[in-house]
């Protein structure tokens, strides 16, 4: 559900808020089935990496960098990296249909999940 809110926030308004990023934070804190050992891993490897990203292009924005972070911890880093391989193409594909070099990076998660939700990725 919060996925959900936030793709659509994010298709219309293109800001993350900072309640969507508080409640994924207290999903993965509190509900997320991931090892706490593991939410700190996922953390540190996704968010230092952005952050790194993020600074030397300026192309990744400071919502999207807690988006992902957060999403790390409550899903994982190994289901995380096959989301954003999938985000990444439903992207490609926004950027091109839209032709703009900005896409909002919460919705074609959302897509991604769905997508691999039909899969069973992420059972």
């Amino acid at each position: 559900m919060i996925l959900i809110i936030a793709g659509y926030i994010d298709v219309r308004y293109r800001k993350i808020p900072p309640l969507i990023i508080l409640l994924l934070f207290i999903y993965a804190v509190l509900l997320s089935p991931v090892m706490l050992i593991d939410k700190v891993c996922s953390f540190v490897l996704a968010a230092l990496p952005l952050s790194i990203f993020a600074l030397v292009t300026d192309k990744l924005k400071g919502g999207d960098l807690k988006f992902i972070a957060m999403l790390a911890m409550a899903i994982g880093i190994v289901r995380l990296a096959w989301l954003l391989f999938i985000s990444t193409i439903y992207a490609v594909i926004y950027s091109i249909v839209k032709k703009k070099q900005s896409v909002p990076l919460a919705f074609c998660t959302l897509l991604g999940w769905l997508t691999a939700g039909m899969f069973c990725m992420f059972m």
